[in-house]
């Protein structure tokens, strides 16, 4: 029976023949470690060259790039000082044609002062030239237009100076006319001028031997005057109304020795003219016969008045009453800055209204 054999039983000699066959083999492999080991040093060492060369080509590029913005950007800060020094002179520039403009324009204003008030000096002085002229001059108002032009002379010396008027001396009359434009539906007026001043006199100092007549007498003024007149008659009838003592002097009110002009009227002088009228309301506030209430349209304490204090503005332009907002579009219209310009400097609505008609 065969028995097996264990390693302790294997021959010395065999295990000897073993190891020797394998250390040839070993040795081969100790070869492809190193080999291995120094492929891979040499792989450590070209990555450092790779790397230490993108470095500096990294470093290159950057240098490059710096020197590059570098230039640019002090070429744009030459750039920017250089506009910016111009622009500096240039509000310099601007800042002495503005002085100067400002230096011009105030002398133009003082000059164009200058100038109103030798306008106002001159219109004055034609004004009071032409009522000099006009002082033998009267207005004969009422005449029917049924009496011819060519009949005129002997309707004022027989109807009225001797008729009306009852006056024996003759008097002489140097010329006699209508004014205005003959069709419309207004009676137009008659202007007599006499020869001598003695004769105007007696007829103007007679004429209330003309009242609950249709004939009435004025003094003849220019126009200015006239205006003036007009809007000072309101005021006139509201005194009298209130029982003082008034009358119209050439283009002046007098009421209980104080003398009023349109240029010179104040708020406290407007309540003359509507005085009656506010007391005569509640608030403005009326009853028509059918018992339906009505807002009055007139007195500066009423809104709805164009001489009311109300301020707005319009196009940038402020203005302080409606009354002066009209006026200004008059001036506007018929290109009269000048006008313009005076009612915008006026303190109240009356003299803003009289200030276009001149």
């Amino acid at each position: 029976m065969a028995t097996k054999r264990t390693l302790s039983q294997v021959s010395p000699s065999a295990s000897a023949s073993a190891q020797l066959s394998k250390k040839p083999e070993m040795e081969g492999n100790s070869a492809t470690v190193k080999q291995i080991q120094e492929m891979m040093t040499e792989m450590r060492e070209m990555k450092e060259d790779i790397l230490r060369g993108q470095s500096i080509a990294v470093t290159s590029i950057c240098e490059e790039f710096k020197s590059i913005l570098q230039d640019e950007t002090g070429k744009l800060k030459s750039e920017i000082d250089g506009e910016l020094t111009e622009i500096r002179t240039s509000l310099s520039t601007v800042s002495d044609m503005s002085e100067n403009n400002k230096l011009l324009l105030d002398a133009l204003t003082q000059r164009i002062a200058f100038l109103e008030e030798g306008n106002d000096v001159l219109k004055k002085c034609q004004i009071d030239s032409e009522n000099q002229n006009k002082l033998s001059n009267l207005v004969l108002l009422g005449v029917p237009e049924t009496v011819k032009d060519e009949d005129l002379k002997d309707y004022f010396l027989q109807t009225v100076c001797r008729e009306k008027l009852n006056l024996t001396k003759d008097i002489l009359i140097k010329r006699i006319h209508r004014v205005g434009v003959k069709g419309d539906m207004k009676v137009r007026n008659v202007v007599v001028k006499f020869l001598c001043f003695p004769d105007c006199e007696l007829v103007w100092n007679n004429q209330r031997m003309l009242k609950g007549s249709k004939l009435f007498l004025d003094e003849h003024f220019a126009i200015e005057v006239q205006m003036q007149r007009k809007l000072l008659l309101p005021f006139l009838m509201a005194a009298r109304k209130r029982g003082e003592k008034c009358f119209l002097q050439g283009g002046t009110l007098v009421i209980s020795g104080r003398r009023y002009s349109t240029s010179t009227m104040d708020l406290q002088s407007l309540q003359l003219r509507y005085e009656d009228n506010l007391r005569a309301s509640s608030q403005h506030e009326t009853a028509d016969n059918h018992g339906n209430t009505v807002l009055g349209f007139y007195g500066k304490g009423s809104m709805l008045s164009n001489f009311a204090p109300v301020e707005f503005e319009v196009n940038g332009q402020k203005f302080q009453s409606v009354e002066q907002f009209y006026s200004y579009k008059k001036c506007e219209l018929n290109n009269r800055r000048d006008l313009a310009f005076r009612v915008m400097k006026a303190d109240q609505p009356l003299q803003t209204t009289i200030i276009p008609k001149n």
